[in-house]
């Protein structure tokens, strides 16, 4: 099967989806997204609103609005490149080619007494590529005139052909996509409206460009057909808005079909305001999200000021309007200048059996089941969630575009997210995904599994020092034996456990606190370590706990009254009829420590990892998350009170569990999988544990 896609929406506010049956329980209102700038002038209060608000062909039109303070006097465009081609201008009242006040070179408009906003055009006498311009608004003495940039023409630049002019070459279909379509294709937008095709590789994750960049082209939409053809649509801010077209695969060529066009209010049974008349057809309207049902390939979409529509893919033009949005009696989808509240349907997506619509509103994804017309939030991601799309392989799973270049992938059943391998780079600003994958493929996105806890056992006679019931040093149940360490990789978080005799915080001996190390994950020589004990004598004792990449451990064994290495730790712990080990690694004569190396007990120089999620867990919310040490180690849970360590009758069995457990978790990196070794030593090296097991790796 081959699969959906999406599109982002610029900027618009949803209240409700209008359906009968659909409840009033999906009131959503978001703040509008908006591509201007705003200037503030020298006096720090006056400030305004200038942007570029369409570019059709040779016409660029700006909107301009006073946001604050002090009336507009002029404003200006920095485009002196364009001065000797210009044909026309818009209002002609108070325009000008220069700026005596300023020296702003450019062109500039007066606006004269009782200006709140309005808008300005200049026409070209060719149709220029877009470019940054400088903008410049003045109020006041001429020390106060500010700039910012906004988009505008580059007439030094070769100007781009008119659209009769081109010659699309038909897109070739697939003929057999099961053997030939293993891609993911994107729509990425460029500034205001144009519009770059790109490719990802499902196998290699790697990302590059398809086609050239079309300028002023504003696709929004994106998604390809059961049989592995791809379809775009556009939005408003193109040369042609509303309009649905194919994609060739190999080349990015784009071939224009048809308007998208449909009746308004048509068959929805909707009343119109007084003064409004139906629209047979509506055309022109934005459509910012299409989506193929995999079941019947009926392909439907999104248009912005207007709802949910069902596209004729033979006859666009006579398409059909499945339910209106917004519900203001046809105000916004049928004037000519609507109020500034459109949908914010950012994407839309079919589920693999043609049952429901995901769709995207800014942060949050919702469901839209088709049947009973019922909706409900799958998750809030917080941020924007900008494009969506459902996995052919998946039931469950959905690709996100989500405020980073990173991918996300959303469990609609959990409403959890975690990251994907696809990492966008220069094409930051994904409008659209589709899939086009054949049958027997690898997974495009790299989904982890659930590990579930893996339990490591070390030995219960291997440490020395004192004892909560003994002050005097003996081996086996003391302060610093190590029971069992536990580690779970549930998608994008790491979650590790740890039982002990030893509390975080540590012990005082001979004037000395005596706490836990770091502990370190090896995979395969890259090194991460965990500082969760912020009392101990990592990183000089004076950074923050979390995440670190490691450049350098060093061992404290001897600043903690410990033994000096592996070789007198095990000769201690044998000639007192201890067994010393390091859980997984019974034999310490191994290969991976020297046998008189000092114990890496601590990080001594690392790079800390941003945004690691790190966070602490006490006993009871490991166990929420199914650990339990006793199962897993094969040994009773602690009977001992350390709240009462000098009662007689509180002495605590040799074969028991430590009487604390603890443990941290941390968002797994992306290098993080495979095999593992995962070592922790208190900081005297009186005990210690390692782990040698792997984390899953792609599906």
């Amino acid at each position: 099967m081959f699969k959906q896609s999406k599109s982002l929406k610029k900027g618009s506010i949803l209240k409700r989806l209008v359906v009968t049956g659909l409840s009033a329980a999906a009131l959503i209102a978001l703040p509008v997204l908006s591509h201007a700038t705003i200037i503030t002038l020298g006096d720090g209060e006056s400030q305004y609103e200038i942007k570029l608000q369409s570019h059709n062909g040779n016409t660029w039109t700006y909107f301009v609005k006073e946001v604050a303070g002090k009336s507009l006097s002029h404003w200006n465009v920095g485009i002196p490149s364009c001065i000797e081609h210009i044909t026309a201008n818009t209002p002609t009242d108070g325009y000008d080619t220069t700026d005596g006040s300023t020296n702003f070179e450019g062109i500039k408009w007066d606006v004269g007494e009782g200006f709140t906003e309005g808008t300005f055009s200049v026409t070209l006498n060719a149709n220029y590529p877009k470019t940054t311009v400088q903008a410049q608004a003045k109020a006041g003495p001429r020390k106060n005139a500010r700039t910012g940039d906004v988009k505008g023409p580059n007439c030094n630049a070769d100007s781009i052909p008119p659209a009769e002019e081109l010659q699309p070459i038909a897109p070739v279909s697939i003929v057999n996509p099961d053997e030939v379509c293993n891609t993911i294709y994107g729509v990425h937008d460029e500034g205001l409206n144009d519009t770059q095709f790109v490719t990802i590789d499902p196998v290699t994750f790697e990302v590059g460009p398809l086609g050239p960049l079309y300028e002023g082209l504003d696709v929004e939409g994106l998604d390809v057909s059961t049989v592995g053809d791809i379809y775009a649509s556009s939005g408003d801010d193109g040369e042609e808005p509303g309009h649905l077209y194919q994609v060739e695969h190999d080349t990015g060529d784009i071939y224009g079909i048809d308007d998208i066009c449909f009746d308004f209010p048509g068959d929805t049974g909707i009343e119109l305001a007084p003064g409004l008349e139906p629209a047979k057809p509506a055309c022109a309207k934005e459509v910012s999200s299409i989506s193929f049902n995999p079941i019947n390939n009926n392909l439907w979409g999104w248009a912005e000021e207007c709802g949910l529509i069902e596209v004729n893919l033979l006859d666009p033009s006579n398409s059909r309007l499945v339910f209106a949005y917004p519900d203001d009696d046809g105000i916004t989808c049928l004037t000519k200048n609507p109020p500034d509240v459109s949908p914010i349907v950012e994407d839309m997506t079919w589920d693999n059996k043609g049952e429901v619509i995901y769709y995207a509103l800014k942060s949050q994804v919702w469901a839209y089941q088709f049947a009973s017309k019922s909706v409900s939030m799958v998750a809030n991601m917080g941020g924007n969630v900008e494009a969506l799309e459902m996995f052919p392989e998946f039931d469950d799973k959905l690709l996100l575009k989500h405020n980073s270049s990173t991918l996300k992938v959303l469990d609609v059943i959990e409403g959890t997210s975690y990251r994907s391998d696809i990492t966008v780079g220069e094409f930051n600003d994904i409008e659209a995904l589709g899939t086009c994958l054949g049958d027997n493929i690898e997974p495009p996105v790299c989904i982890m599994e659930d590990s579930g806890w893996m339990y490591t056992k070390d030995s219960i006679t291997d440490s020395s020092g004192p004892s909560p019931e003994y002050g005097v040093v003996r081996v086996a149940n003391t302060y610093f034996e190590t029971y069992g360490i536990a580690v779970r990789m549930d998608k994008d978080t790491v979650t590790v456990a740890l039982n002990s005799r030893l509390p975080i915080g540590g012990i005082l001996y001979k004037g000395t606190m005596i706490t836990w190390g770091d502990i370190v994950f090896d995979f395969d020589g890259t090194k991460y370590g965990v500082r969760f004990d912020a009392t101990n004598n990592s990183l000089d004792g004076g950074d923050e706990t979390g995440l670190y990449e490691v450049t350098e451990l060093k061992s404290v064994n001897k600043a903690n009254h410990g033994h000096t290495n592996f070789t007198t730790y095990e000769s201690y712990i044998t000639q007192r009829g201890g067994e010393p080990s390091l859980g997984d690694m019974p034999n310490l004569n191994n290969g991976y420590f020297g046998n008189t190396d000092k114990m890496p007990t601590s990080i001594k120089t690392g790079i800390k990892v941003t945004d690691d999620g790190f966070e602490m867990l006490d006993a009871v919310q490991l166990e929420t998350k199914g650990l339990n040490f006793a199962a897993g180690l094969d040994i009773p849970a602690s009977t001992y009170d350390p709240a009462n360590p000098f009662s007689n009758s509180n002495k605590k069995p040799l074969n028991e569990l430590g009487e604390y457990t603890f443990g941290f978790k941390f968002n797994r990196q992306d290098d993080m999988t495979g095999a593992f070794k995962a070592f922790i030593f208190t900081e005297c090296g009186n005990d210690g544990i390692l782990m040698d097991n792997s984390l899953p790796s792609c599906l």
